[in-house]
Formats: structure tokens, C-alpha cells, sequence
């Protein structure tokens, strides 16, 4: 009698097991970080995933774009998340909203996919940034950010987000040696001594009423 034989079970993570699309998401993230986005190839995902590129091409119909664009979307909305958690315990403080998102936003330096771009392909962003697409991360950052600066700012929450944005993105890519982001009290003396005072400026404006404003 015929005996029917099944095969081994497959062991997650190893070479050749079933892995999803959000195994082969993290798959990515890892080679971001170990070889950067330029150097990193769907051959490399595909082996660190332990999947055949044509699994990846299946489950990625879109290849390299769709599945760059499924990573910027996972790490958006853990950013996101994060950011809700950091800001909670200070969302009525101004100070406290912009000195706890410079942080927060300075501490994804250590994310495997933003990290690990901004460490291996710093050029490759600036040019980036500087080739016309500073929308690409306002636009987020305005959704992400706008509704903890709006009850401070007004309409002047999203001028105030593209003001931080550029902030954080100058310190980061050109340090300074007085103010280090991944510290907090530098953070709180940059925020206190020089962005507050003129955020709580656009406050004060955005708080008049139209008739004030045409007395004024």
C-alpha cells in the first residue's frame, strides 16, 4: 500500500518558509538598514524574508515602488501611534507638544527603515528634499502632528508643523554642538528659549477675533 508522505513543516523565518507580506515588510526594513535603500535589492528581501523573488513579486504585484511604498506606510502609522503616546501626557502644554515631538521625531534616527536611510543614504535624502519633494513629509506630518498643535495654533497649526519640520530636519542632517536632539534638556531649551515664544506669538494672533484684527 502506497504511503503518503508529507512534507517537513516549514519553520517561519527560516529559507524557504511561508512568509506574509508583513514578514517581507520587516524583511525590508532589516536590508534598509544593513545596506541602505540604493544598495538594497529584491533579491537581498526576497533571501532575508526566506521567500523566492517570485513569491515577492505575488504578494508585491507592484515590485520595488509598491513594496517601498507599503514600508512608508507601516512606519507612518507606527510613527503615528508612537507619536499619540509620546504627546498625551502634555497635550495641554504647548512647551510640551513641541519639546516632546522634536524627540520623538529625533528618536526614529534608530528606526531600522528611517535610520537606517538617514545613516547609509544621507545624500540620496538631502537630494530629495532639495529636488522639490518637501511635501512628502509635511503632508504626513501635518496629519500626524496638525491635531496636537490645532487647540494651541488654530490655523496656524499647520504654518507651525512646516516650521518644526524644518527644524528637526536641519539638526538632523547638519548637528550642532550646542543643542543635541536625542537630548531631552536641549530639546526643552531650544523649544523654550526659541520656538515657543513665536508659536505662542501665532497663538496670540489667531485668537482675534476679525473685528480686533481690523481695529488693530
Amino acid at each position: 500500500m502506497a504511503v503518503a508522505l508529507h512534507p517537513p513543516l516549514e519553520v517561519p523565518g527560516q529559507p524557504g518558509a511561508p512568509s506574509g507580506p508583513e514578514d517581507v515588510i520587516e524583511a525590508v526594513r532589516t536590508c534598509i538598514s544593513r545596506f541602505g535603500l540604493t544598495r538594497t535589492t529584491l533579491d537581498d528581501v526576497a533571501a532575508e524574508a526566506g521567500i523566492s523573488r517570485a513569491t515577492l513579486y505575488r504578494q508585491f504585484p507592484g515590485g520595488r515602488d509598491r513594496l517601498l511604498g507599503a514600508v512608508v506606510e507601516k512606519s507612518l502609522a507606527e510613527f503615528g501611534a508612537g507619536l499619540d503616546r509620546a504627546l498625551t501626557p502634555v497635550g495641554g502644554d504647548l512647551a510640551g507638544v513641541v519639546s516632546g515631538s522634536i524627540s520623538y521625531a529625533a528618536s526614529w534616527i534608530d528606526d531600522p527603515a528611517i535610520g537606517g536611510l538617514l545613516r547609509n543614504d544621507p545624500e540620496r535624502v538631502v537630494a530629495f528634499i532639495a529636488l522639490g519633494h518637501f511635501d512628502a513629509i509635511l503632508a504626513p506630518a501635518e496629519r500626524l502632528l496638525g491635531p496636537w498643535l490645532a487647540p494651541h495654533l488654530g490655523a496656524h497649526a499647520a504654518e507651525a508643523t512646516s516650521w518644526l519640520c524644518r527644524v528637526v530636519l536641519t539638526y538632523l542632517f547638519r548637528p550642532s554642538p550646542s543643542i543635541d536632539l536625542a537630548d531631552p534638556a536641549d530639546v526643552r531649551r531650544l523649544t523654550d528659549t526659541y520656538l515657543v515664544p513665536g508659536l505662542e506669538r501665532l497663538g496670540s494672533d489667531n485668537s482675534l477675533g476679525s473685528d480686533d484684527k481690523e481695529q488693530q
